[in-house]
């Protein structure tokens, strides 16, 4: 495992380097204005909300208008302006694994790619991905965390009701701790087979968002153990990332590592089918 972790790590880390030499703080800060902003978005528009209800302006005009015109105004107001801003969230998002992708395979990466997906189909079209990207990460959660609750709600109940000795429930309750940390392994792993989803979006922009998963599935069916090894061998920068300072190089060399992985495993997945294809109509000659 750990010889895999080495070598594996080893060759699309050396190549990221190269990669992100040099250029280093420009992905970083965008990354950085892209995470500010995108969450920062939200959070304002969430504050004004509360604003809207706390405020005297909705009472003021409830007091002129009807209760139930006034309350679908607002109603709607708020799902327009939220519909918008998760399309450029997601505009955002997509545009940013764009840069990273582009930059991976040998391109330029320009900085101005960020924005390739600022259309109204382009961010529809993210906002799908990212819409059930982000409904089938919840999903594995509570499917792994399921067992968790029943086992934890087991163990308390039957403390409490004097069934257990003290001995036992400790016992238990490390029991409980280990295999909820073995189901957040699994749904991290589970989860990997969505990583290429976003990539294969990048390749063309007019896959719809389940074609893309779908891809991604079947790509990760050859390469998830690598996958997963791969994000493994940077379990010692995300440490460091505790100090602050160092995520301005960890940031850009992950999202990098994470990019160059796809690119690296697409050509080769595409050399053995092309070698098979040339293996089985040479033996169709014969």
């Amino acid at each position: 495992y750990f010889f895999r972790v080495m070598v594996l790590g080893g060759s699309i880390k050396i190549k990221s380097k190269t990669i992100i030499k040099g250029d280093t703080l420009r992905l970083f800060f965008v990354s950085l204005i892209s995470f500010v902003v995108r969450r920062g978005t939200f959070a304002i528009w969430l504050y004004c909300i509360v604003n809207i209800f706390q405020s005297g302006i909705l009472n003021y005009y409830l007091d002129q208008f009807n209760d139930a015109l006034v309350y679908s105004v607002v109603a709607f107001d708020i799902a327009f302006v939220t519909a918008v801003l998760f399309l450029f969230i997601c505009a955002l998002k997509a545009g940013e694994q764009f840069l990273y992708f582009i930059k991976a395979s040998g391109g330029n990466g320009r900085t101005g790619l960020v924005f390739s997906f600022f259309t109204f189909k382009k961010s529809f079209r993210a906002f799908s991905l990212y819409f059930r990207l982000t409904f089938l990460k919840f999903g594995w959660l509570l499917y792994f965390l399921l067992p968790c609750i029943v086992t934890y709600g087991l163990t308390f109940y039957l403390y409490s009701q004097g069934n257990l000795l003290p001995v036992v429930f400790y016992i238990m309750l490390a029991g409980s701790s280990l295999l909820l940390s073995f189901c957040i392994f699994m749904w991290s792993v589970a989860f990997f087979r969505y990583n290429a989803a976003p990539y294969y979006f990048c390749l063309n922009s007019e896959i719809n968002a389940k074609d893309a998963i779908r891809k991604s599935i079947k790509f990760t069916d050859g390469f998830l153990r690598d996958s997963v090894l791969l994000e493994s061998s940077f379990f010692g920068w995300f440490l460091s990332c505790g100090f602050v300072f160092p995520l301005a190089y960890v940031v850009p060399y992950f999202k990098i590592s994470k990019a160059l992985f796809v690119v690296d495993s697409l050509s080769l997945q595409a050399y053995h089918e092309t070698k098979m294809k040339y293996a089985i109509n040479y033996i169709g000659l014969k």
